[in-house]
């Protein structure tokens, strides 16, 4: 636990209860998770991870690791959210939350002028490298316009907020799920490390908040999503 808090707060504390009651603060106050998936995963909406979660979270595992349960689809589409350049960028920014502050603190201090506090790279640095050198960059050839708009459909789990690295990818990660049909196209993925990983959004599929809508036509011969 004390490591957790370490984490948690970077600092050090021996005293056990502080490190208890820390830890209760932060879970309790500062922890969010979706009701509507504990609803299909636990059997009761969670919005929190407090003691009744964590306890309905570590009956969920012994039943699976007594073969008293299956363990869920966790690569399935239901359990997953997809976030677009402007979702990436507000999450890049509040990455990027306690550098900016502590810099403009600093300045605050040494200088009076406002062009001088906050400067034109106090926020469009963040958005340059964005663009330029984050994992999730990348600048399509401009001879092919198919090419262009088939990595613009792109979709991955690695990358900001995402899989950190190549080794944490499974097999299961890789497969072609049922949930898959008709909102991603299995044939659109690179050869290499990255296939069954990175994949296309099938042809008429838009975005809508975080959620993915696929096309399909009405008995009355409609489109509707």
């Amino acid at each position: 636990m004390t490591s957790i808090y370490k984490k948690v707060y970077r600092k050090d504390e021996t005293d056990f209860a502080i490190v208890t009651e820390g830890l209760k603060e932060y879970f309790n106050n500062y922890t969010e998770v979706d009701p509507a998936t504990t609803q299909l995963t636990l059997g009761q909406k969670y919005n929190r991870v407090d003691g009744k979660t964590l306890l309905a979270a570590s009956i969920k595992l012994l039943k699976i690791t007594r073969g008293e349960a299956k363990p869920d689809d966790r690569d399935s589409l239901i359990f997953k959210d997809l976030y677009g350049i402007d979702d990436l960028l507000v999450a890049q920014f509040k990455a990027q939350t306690e550098v900016v502050t502590k810099k403009l603190e600093r300045r605050l201090r040494t200088k009076e002028r406002v062009r001088e506090i906050v400067s034109s790279g106090t926020f469009g640095k963040p958005i340059k490298e964005f663009f330029t050198v984050s994992s999730l960059a990348a600048t399509p050839p401009q001879t092919n316009p198919v090419t262009i708009l088939t990595d613009w459909q792109k979709t991955s789990p690695m990358g900001l907020g995402g899989i950190q690295t190549p080794h944490a990818i499974t097999l299961d990660t890789r497969d072609v799920q049922p949930s898959h049909l008709g909102i991603l196209d299995p044939l659109s993925t690179p050869e290499g490390g990255r296939v069954g990983v990175t994949v296309g959004m099938a042809v008429g599929v838009k975005k809508q908040g975080q959620d993915l809508l696929a096309p399909v036509m009405t008995k009355a011969g409609r489109k509707e999503y």
